[in-house]
């Protein structure tokens, strides 16, 4: 920050995504289907469903940019809840599957099963034994089978006979939901919430994050961003409980609006000793969530 106390401007946001989420899907009440989502003139890319794009490691994590940064850190975050044996759902675990490598790191969290669906095609899956990728997979409509049965994967995915890549579909401890939400319509992300909280254990945690719309501007690549009050609510319709809500990153002006003194002074040094505003984006946005440009809820069950 500035002698005056005014951080420069952070970098223009690039997409990110980890998936977009399409059997019918049970019945909602009449006024879940009247939302429509928001539309912006400099960035509307037509009607869809879902948007299908995805951040790859291999093109944004060349470099430090505060959404891929914070990719990681939601990453390791999570860890805070996963413990060894436990069995974890990642909704959207995109192209790099990178949720596993961050598993694998002790063998303290190391899971007795993850399960990875996406809705695109996965050009190249894990080969780790205790994890399975389920692509071209809407959760939306099919997440029931996930929780009903037993499935084997092989090499076409998700196949009925029995082989030694077999799991048998229940309940989950931890389930995961990284920058999903936003891309699709407000009436499929009921859907996806509420299969997330059904394949929940009673006594399950759920990791969901998402970009806060500002009420400006929406990134081209999302179909709706939900405010703050407005995400608390659809927890709440859809029998889910806030826990916490953590910050991931925020612009240098909001850091500006609610950093104490003594915070922005911290910044101001460590901006001139050693990091780039992408980083630093990340740094107060966990104290202040509602103050962030996007955020991660802790729910469980209602």
């Amino acid at each position: 920050m500035t002698a005056a106390g005014c951080a420069p401007q952070l970098g223009p946001a690039l997409y990110y995504a980890e998936t977009g989420l399409t059997r019918a899907p049970g019945p909602l009440t009449e006024d879940h289907m009247k939302s429509e989502p928001k539309k912006h003139p400099k960035t509307d890319r037509g009607e869809r469903e879902f948007d299908t794009s995805s951040l790859r490691g291999s093109s944004h994590g060349r470099y430090v940019h505060r959404d891929y940064a914070a990719h990681w850190f939601r990453w390791q975050h999570s860890l805070r809840f996963v413990r060894a044996g436990m069995r974890v759902l990642d909704v959207g675990c995109g192209q790099d599957q990178m949720m596993t490598r961050v598993l694998c790191a002790s063998q303290s969290h190391v899971p007795s099963l993850w399960v990875g669906v996406d809705f695109d095609k996965i050009a190249r899956r894990t080969q780790i034994a205790w994890a399975h990728v389920l692509d071209e997979f809407d959760f939306t409509r099919r997440w029931e089978e996930l929780i009903h049965g037993s499935y084997a994967v092989g090499r076409k995915g998700m196949q009925l006979d029995s082989d030694s890549r077999a799991f048998e579909a229940r309940p989950y401890d931890v389930v995961t939901c990284f920058e999903v939400i936003e891309h699709m319509p407000v009436t499929r992300g009921r859907y996806l919430l509420r299969g997330i909280r059904e394949c929940l254990k009673s006594d399950g945690v759920a990791l969901v994050s998402t970009p806060v719309y500002n009420g400006r501007h929406m990134a081209a690549n999302h179909v709706h961003e939900y405010g703050f009050e407005e995400l608390t609510r659809e927890f709440r319709t859809t029998g889910l409980r806030v826990d916490r809500v953590v910050g991931t990153f925020m612009t240098s002006q909001a850091a500006r609006r609610v950093a104490t003194p003594a915070q922005r002074a911290l910044l101001e040094e460590l901006h001139v000793k050693w990091y780039a505003w992408d980083v630093l984006a990340c740094f107060l946005a966990p104290l202040y969530p509602e103050a962030s440009s996007n955020c991660c809820w802790v729910l469980r069950k209602e």
